[in-house]
């Protein structure tokens, strides 16, 4: 792949020398921080516009911290599987453009007027990897830059397959005792298994977090992404936007809930929308200090503007975290 050559050395050379820099001038308080994680996950209906949705699988935290601060652990942040889907199984989408229906569901065929697509599910397996470097500037402000790496495979549709390595850079600011605003920039590297769509991304993210107590919660996000793939066709603008809410039941056990809004808006065809919103549940169990499991659930509806069809995709997932 195109990653493995020139660019991804130098990707991972600016990536070393940036946590280079970042350790050499920091201050006593300042830390490594790295995550690990396999994901399983089962998709009753594959949207493949969507497959790399950044606000599926709510143990991924929200869509805003890519570049996040360890102190928030369990909302780490990264982009998770989301595109609108296959032709059919035996199908490539190489030569169909975003305005087809066939990219709004798994099923070769959609319904116009409004109507959904037939339904097609499959399982995927996502391997997700980080390493970054905290600075803590003061006792209200922190910086962090961060390398990561995802791939997603599915076990039937792997024309939807895809590897992101990605670079970020954030910093947290507490406002109060009660909140805080954290801001990132990234960039990523994307290679699908369609080479149309591989390129490259460029974003920025924000957002708000309240914590009511020891064990409360609440979390409101914006982020931007400008997507720049090797074709036209998949070029776009995105936007997302959502709330969550996270709540630790005992010292094992916590729970997270969240609410989020997708756009994109393609280059080409002009005009063309996608939208994705998304219901996430989850519920997390810690095995000791540094080790978790977590089990999600994400009601996606997406809808294109060409056709006017929309999909649902439910998705269950189960996942071992490693956060240190």
């Amino acid at each position: 792949m195109r990653f493995y050559g020139r660019t991804a050395r130098g990707f991972a050379f600016a990536t070393i020398s940036t946590i280079t820099l970042l350790i050499a001038a920091s201050p006593a308080q300042a830390g490594l921080f790295f995550t690990a994680e396999v994901r399983e996950t089962y998709e009753d209906n594959v949207t493949g516009l969507v497959t790399d949705n950044p606000n599926t699988a709510i143990s991924d935290g929200n869509v805003i911290t890519q570049g996040a601060l360890p102190d928030d652990n369990r909302n780490r942040g990264r982009g998770a599987p989301t595109i609108m889907q296959p032709p059919g199984r035996g199908g490539g989408e190489d030569d169909v453009s975003p305005g087809d229906p066939s990219l709004v569901s798994s099923a070769a065929t959609g319904t116009a007027g409004g109507g959904a697509a037939q339904k097609d599910g499959d399982f995927s397996t996502e391997l997700y990897a980080d390493i970054g470097y905290l600075n803590k500037i003061d006792a209200s402000t922190s910086l962090s830059v961060q390398a990561s790496f995802q791939h997603t495979g599915y076990a039937d549709f792997d024309q939807f397959d895809f590897t992101i390595f990605g670079i970020s850079g954030g910093v947290k600011r507490r406002l109060s005792n009660i909140v805080s605003a954290r801001g990132s920039l990234d960039l990523k590297l994307k290679e699908y298994d369609n080479p149309l769509r591989s390129g490259t991304s460029v974003g920025a993210k924000a957002s708000l977090t309240e914590r009511l107590g020891k064990v409360l919660w609440f979390r409101e996000f914006y982020g931007f992404e400008r997507n720049i793939a090797d074709s036209a066709i998949y070029r776009y603008d995105g936007h997302s936007i959502g709330i969550r809410a996270g709540l630790d039941l005992t010292a094992l056990w916590s729970v997270e809930m969240g609410f989020s809004y997708l756009l994109r808006e393609y280059d080409e065809p002009a005009g063309y929308r996608v939208t994705s919103t998304t219901v996430s549940a989850g519920l997390t169990r810690m095995l000791g200090n540094l080790w978790s499991v977590i089990v999600g659930l994400d009601r996606e509806t997406s809808k294109e503007n060409f056709f006017n069809t929309t999909s649902t995709n439910n998705m269950f997932s189960v996942a071992l975290q490693f956060l240190y």
